[in-house]
């Protein structure tokens, strides 16, 4: 009995396996002769995509087993598995390098997601200059994670503005579009830029690294109100010009990030090579709130914040900011006249001044760390309230700040007055010009 059991398993199992092989057959499908099937992904996977040797890339389906594909571009390869992917699709990439670029336009519902940041390459084959390692377009739900970006910046040299050679580019439409744990390096223009005229997009990156960007590590350019566009705990460093830029940047929150020693060789008329830049153009809104920083640190940078030119209704808030051993803390520039709210934050260290306005823009300055101020060109409307400036080192021409609220002022480190009824309150006013005076200066810091 058991013999004739064993003989039907057999039997079955070869029949079954006769079926498998036709119907692969059937299916044109390609079943290479080595290559390594390797452990099945989770169930949710749909596609694995790896390196099948030297020269050739494969596509395993999840639930067959199947090589569905064993292709010389890993181009084609993930545009194949893109297309074929139902909406909901996830695609898993193993380590290895991926000599080619992903397109992804009028999709959605997808996942990418590789193996490791640092093993998992998208490179950008030698030769190709008209393209951008990952390209978006009007799509909805797209989540990119754990890949390494990499660009052929020294095959390419700087070619001005234009809207390829970036590590990702997006534009139209992008509805819940996630950069998670992604590091963009040596791209011959941005790391990433957001481009879009459709408003109420959202758009998130996070936990992502960007260096060695041949112009900025991230740019952001707003057109339209409604945006939701979100950087959080990323890192900026080694970019030739400024780590992060926002032109309008309404809707714009970065937080948690770290920009730092961007110091290449800038391109713009102006030497940035600045942390934070601030633009508006004629096709950015006049109107709205934005951007916000909090709890962004900036150091060995030309300046921390550079404000370049803004709109007069466009405000860009502060809070809890740390820009130190920066050549500047904030600049902002002569061209700009919207007002810009620092609060709760640290401004020290800079090699000249660690916020220098040179244009006629409203400024406040609240429960700040702060030593080295330059205020010029009739700044209205200014207020510093409530900080604490050490070693002061002032230089105000042709402006009227104001230093208190009529109670209370800032503690300056250098005050010499006294507080004879104990009440904190300096008992004379804190001079530093005919037209520039806290009235009620702190005797301790706030």
């Amino acid at each position: 009995m058991r013999r004739l059991t064993k003989i039907f398993l057999f039997l079955m199992f070869s029949s079954l396996l006769g079926a498998l092989a036709f119907s692969k057959l059937a299916c044109e499908i390609w079943i290479p002769s080595s290559g390594t099937i390797l452990t099945p992904p989770p169930t949710e996977t749909n596609y694995v995509i790896g390196v099948y040797n030297s020269t050739h890339y494969y596509a395993q389906n999840s639930s067959t087993g199947a090589f569905e594909w064993v292709l010389a571009s890993a181009t084609t390869l993930f545009r194949n598995v893109i297309n074929n992917l139902p909406t909901g699709g996830k695609i898993l990439v193993r380590d290895g390098i991926y000599y080619g670029y992903i397109d992804l336009i009028g999709k959605n519902g997808i996942i990418i997601e590789g193996e490791s940041r640092e093993n998992t390459v998208i490179c950008m084959p030698a030769g190709v200059t008209n393209k951008n390692n990952i390209y978006i377009e009007d799509v909805s739900n797209i989540w990119i994670k754990n890949l390494k970006i990499y660009g052929n910046r020294a095959q390419n040299s700087y070619q001005g503005r234009v809207w390829y050679q970036n590590g990702v580019w997006i534009e139209g439409e992008a509805h819940g579009v996630t950069f998670d744990n992604i590091w963009v390096d040596n791209t011959p223009r941005q790391g990433l830029e957001y481009n879009s005229y459709d408003g109420g997009n959202t758009v998130t990156i996070i936990n992502s690294l960007f260096t060695d960007c041949g112009w900025n590590g991230i740019t952001i350019v707003v057109h339209v109100l409604g945006e939701n566009i979100v950087i959080d705990n990323c890192e900026v460093t080694g970019v030739s010009d400024v780590g992060i830029s926002t032109y309008g940047g309404q809707g714009v929150t970065i937080q948690n990030t770290i920009i730092h020693d961007n110091n290449g060789t800038a391109h713009s008329p102006v030497n940035t090579h600045t942390a934070i830049g601030i633009e508006a153009d004629e096709t950015t809104p006049t109107t709205g709130t934005g951007p916000k920083f909090i709890n962004v640190t900036a150091y060995n940078n030309y300046a921390g914040l550079y404000v370049l030119n803004s709109n007069n209704n466009v405000c860009p808030t502060f809070q809890n900011v740390s820009f130190h051993s920066n050549e500047y803390g904030i600049t902002y520039a002569g061209s700009a006249t919207g007002p810009i709210v620092v609060n709760g934050s640290t401004l020290t260290g800079s090699l000249y001044f660690d916020l220098r306005v040179w244009a006629n823009a409203n400024v406040e300055v609240t429960n700040t760390l702060i030593n080295r101020i330059q205020m010029q060109n009739n700044n209205a409307g200014s207020n510093f309230l409530y900080n604490t400036i050490t070693n002061p080192s002032l230089s105000i021409s042709g402006s009227t700040i104001i230093w208190d609220d009529g109670l209370r002022g800032n503690y300056w480190s250098n005050y010499a007055g006294t507080d004879a009824n104990g009440d904190g309150i300096g008992d004379t006013p804190y001079v530093i010009d005919t037209n520039n005076k806290d009235n009620y200066p702190l005797m301790t810091p706030p």
